[in-house]
């Protein structure tokens, strides 16, 4: 099986077809974009597998918090430790 788009990402995607129970594959980047998949694979399946990914990952990364009113909530520094900030 090989790559299917341009740009030979062929290496990168065979050896994880060599995982048991692992039939297809796709390459994408970080903002959802489809850089490679197998052809096991059409490019419309491949580009929904790439735009859920990308939202799981965007979904599951680093948040920051926001009050209800959108703004972002002051820190408080504690008495004890001159280094130590409760946001």
């Amino acid at each position: 099986m090989t790559s299917r788009n341009t740009g030979d990402t062929a290496w990168v995607l065979e050896p994880i077809l060599q995982v048991p129970h692992v039939v297809a594959a796709v390459m994408l980047t970080r903002d959802g974009l489809v850089t490679g998949y197998t052809d096991a694979l059409s490019q419309p399946s491949a580009e929904r597998v790439a735009a859920i990914t990308s939202t799981v990952q965007g979904r599951a990364g680093p948040r920051r918090r926001r009050s209800p009113t959108g703004r972002r909530p002051r820190c408080a520094r504690s008495s004890s430790s001159p280094t130590t900030a409760t946001c």
